[in-house]
């Protein structure tokens, strides 16, 4: 038996899929019949709002997640994020935590139109330098500058989980 849903589409008009009305999925314009890479996207989901990066397959909280943590507490913190009810949150990588800084904005160094309630401050990622363990990769949002602290140091943390990426 054949499970794929095949879709004749025209028009200029955004593809909607209501997904057990938990949250609206916006493909983009079909364009000749053709679907684009999804568009970015912010989504209220039980819980709070997320935001979706579907060329990197991530989902990440758009608030601030919690404020002054020791980077084993920022760990466990993300680990315990229950948002949109799924429990595979985590502290972003030096990389996926980069993606999100814009350095062409300062205090802070972000999009503030999507992570409006951003501090201007250093948030923790789950990257440890491989020649010091001791210490992890913080990046700073009031300037978008990235630096190592000890994992005694306080920062805030935001969420992120992986999710399917959008195909090309």
């Amino acid at each position: 038996m054949n499970n794929a849903l095949t879709l004749n589409l025209s028009g200029d008009a955004p593809l909607r899929i209501e997904l057990g009305g938990i949250s609206t999925l916006v493909i983009g314009n079909v364009v000749d019949g053709a679907l684009p890479v999804a568009a970015n996207e912010t989504v209220a989901v039980a819980g709070g709002t997320v935001w979706i990066d579907h060329a990197r397959g991530l989902m990440w909280d758009v608030a601030t997640t919690a404020n002054e943590k020791t980077w084993p507490e920022a760990e466990a913190v993300a680990k315990n994020c229950r948002l949109g009810g799924f429990e595979d949150w985590r502290l972003p990588t030096l990389e996926e935590l980069e993606s999100i800084r814009d350095i062409t904005r300062y205090n802070p160094a972000i999009n503030t139109t999507i992570f409006a309630d951003t501090k201007s401050s250093g948030y923790w990622t789950s990257s440890p330098d491989p020649s010091v363990p001791a210490v992890v990769f913080v990046v700073h949002f009031n300037h978008g500058l990235v630096n190592l602290n000890l994992r005694s140091g306080r920062f805030a943390v935001r969420a992120v989980r992986s999710v399917a990426r959008a195909s090309q």
